[in-house]
């Protein structure tokens, strides 16, 4: 509302009369509020709301500065819902639809009552006498079928005529089997058509004459000419040479046709060739027996003739077979061949014993050879190889035992790092047998040291014999012979055997000895343990140190005091050590004592 600042004398009056108006309103307030109280709430604010426009009209119309709108404000809250309106009274009822369609028929009502019945009507006149009626009597057979022979596609008919009172009814049917489909008729006189007769037609068929009275059955055969038809399961053939082949020729019409074979190309093989039944059977083919071969069969109906190709194929075969057994060397390469030739196309395949996967280390070469690297105790077992082509299958085994080593230098690369007795076979399968030997795993630096025993380790006493090399002493080694040592120094790098002499008054003095060792080859060894091979000496002889540094060896200072002459002898080509010879004790005080050390080998050469 707008404000004025100072009050002017019309201010003053229009003042005064807003307050006797806004006095008026008041009372009519009071009056209202002494209505009866059973008025509507909704009626007293209608009034109020009348009685504030008819003051604004009042107010307004005396001084318009009061009625100037303000600014508008804020739009209010939204009030509750009012009550819903009295029911509005009944409208005009619309125009009338279409007509629906006609519904269902309903249920038939229940049947009246029946009407009385009407009168009997008069009695008709008595007909003639009948003729007497004919005596029933159960089927016969006036005309059974009988057996009937027909060619193939020809009618067959198989007649059927019986009697019986009342008339016998004919059924026809055919044993293990139906009737022919659409190709066969019952005549009403009872006869069996049976058109365009086919083989499958050829079998008994039974006639059947039934009444109320009972019924009679008769059976005939129908037999089916045919022409001969040839069935063969192939008009081309393979075989190998040496083989026996069957070559079936199945004829089948009516009568059975006979059957004969015949070579298109000269003769049957003499005396490899039968005929049974249509199987012609050629035994120990031959590369001459291929060729085109001819199958007839006849009957009285007509011939037909089928022929078969035999190629005969060079017989698949080992050209080079791997051998039955090897026994290889640990580290070895084992190469095993197999080769083999065929005219067809050929597969070599390799397995071990049981499974199809070879060690992995190993190859199968184009022309079919197995090599093994590396051998191990894994490659023990057995190998089968498989040559196949499209006609044939041959195999080929070969035994692979356990590898055996030829030293324990080998045994100790491959095997084992354990020391103990142990096999060896320094010369390999097919030579010499193998044998047992001590490994020492840990001697010269764990390399495998191979050692054989003897029966002269211990110290023996030497005296009574005077002359040159007179007493003598065979070395006897523990299970293997002079060869087989032999062997063994060939496979090793390194071989030695001590020797020891102990003396007293007595000399070897090997350039006019008395005293020697016999090497493996039956050689007089004229040096001693600790000197060069050849070098007339002993070991102190090597070194310029012996008792008397004239002399070669301790021992030949011959006084009647102990000395001893010690060494290795490691020339493998002479070792092992076969005999002992000595002398010089045949005196007063003199004797001697020797030893001999067991014999080492360690290395592979």
């Amino acid at each position: 509302m707008h404000v004025l600042k100072t009050k002017g004398p019309k201010a003053v009056e229009n003042e005064a009369d807003s307050l006797a108006i806004l006095k008026e309103t008041t009372a009519r307030h009071k009056r209202s509020s002494q209505l009866p109280s059973d008025h509507d709430v909704s009626e007293v604010k209608l009034l109020i709301k009348e009685e504030l426009r008819r003051l604004q009209d009042q107010i307004c119309t005396k001084n318009e500065i009061f009625c100037r709108p303000g600014p508008k404000g804020n739009q209010g809250r939204r009030g509750p819902r009012g009550k819903p309106g009295p029911e509005g009274p009944p409208s005009k009822h619309g125009p009338e639809g279409p007509r629906g369609s006609t519904g269902l028929r309903g249920d038939l009502g229940l049947p009246g009552i029946p009407g009385p019945s009407g009168p009997s009507g008069p009695k008709g006149v008595k007909g003639q006498k009948g003729e007497p009626g004919k005596s029933l009597s159960e089927p016969s057979l006036l005309q059974p079928p009988v057996e009937t022979t027909v060619n193939e596609t020809q009618t067959a008919i198989l007649k059927c005529t019986a009697d019986g009172n009342p008339t016998p009814m004919i059924s026809w049917f055919k044993q293990n089997s139906l009737l022919p489909v659409g190709r066969h008729a019952v005549e009403p006189s009872g006869a069996l058509i049976v058109k365009d007769v086919k083989p499958g037609d050829d079998g008994v068929y039974s006639c059947k004459a039934e009444n109320l009275l009972g019924s009679v059955n008769v059976s005939a055969k129908l037999t089916v000419q045919f022409g001969p038809k040839i069935f063969m399961s192939s008009t081309r053939l393979s075989a190998e040479e040496q083989q026996n082949i069957s070559i079936t020729c199945n004829a089948t019409g009516q009568p059975k046709p006979r059957v004969t074979w015949s070579n298109a190309v000269g003769n049957f093989p003499e005396n490899r060739t039968t005929v049974t039944n249509g199987v012609l059977n050629i035994y120990q083919l031959r590369r001459k027996d291929g060729g085109v071969y001819i199958c007839k069969a006849k009957n009285v109906l007509g011939l037909v003739i089928e022929t078969v190709q035999l190629i005969v194929y060079l017989r698949l075969k080992f050209e080079v077979s791997p051998p039955q057994e090897v026994t290889p060397f640990y580290g070895d390469v084992v190469i095993l061949p197999c080769v083999a030739k065929s005219d067809l196309r050929l597969v070599i395949t390799w397995k071990k014993d049981i499974k199809s996967r070879l060690p992995v280390d190993s190859k199968v070469l184009p022309n079919g050879t197995l090599v093994l690297h590396n051998i191990q105790k894994s490659h023990h077992g057995t190998y089968t190889c498989t040559a196949t082509n499209p006609l044939a299958t041959i195999r080929a085994k070969v035994i692979a035992n356990i590898p055996l080593a030829f030293s324990c230098s080998v045994i100790k690369k491959h095997t084992s790092e354990a020391s103990g007795n142990y096999v060896i076979d320094p010369d390999g399968a097919g030579g010499l047998a193998p044998f047992t030997v001590y490994c020492d795993m840990t001697d010269k630096n764990g390399v495998g040291v191979t050692v054989i025993s003897h029966d002269s380790e211990f110290r023996i006493h030497v005296q009574g014999c005077e002359t040159q090399g007179c007493y003598e002493r065979d070395i006897d080694y523990t299970g293997a012979s002079l060869y087989q040592l032999a062997s063994l120094t060939r496979v090793s790098t390194h071989c030695e055997q001590f020797i020891k002499y102990e003396c007293r008054g007595s000399l070897l003095h090997f350039d006019s000895p008395y005293g020697w060792w016999v090497s493996r080859g039956a050689s007089r060894m004229s040096y001693w343990g600790g000197a060069s091979a050849g070098s007339n000496k002993c070991a102190c002889g090597m070194t310029n140190s012996c008792a008397d540094l004239s002399k070669p060896c301790n021992c030949d200072k011959n006084d009647l005091v102990w000395r001893e002459d010690s060494g290795l002898l490691t020339d493998k080509s002479q070792l092992p050590v076969k005999q002992l010879r000595f002398g010089d004790t045949g005196d007063s005080g003199e004797q001697g004592y020797h030893s001999l050390g067991k014999m080492k080998c360690y290395g592979v050469a």
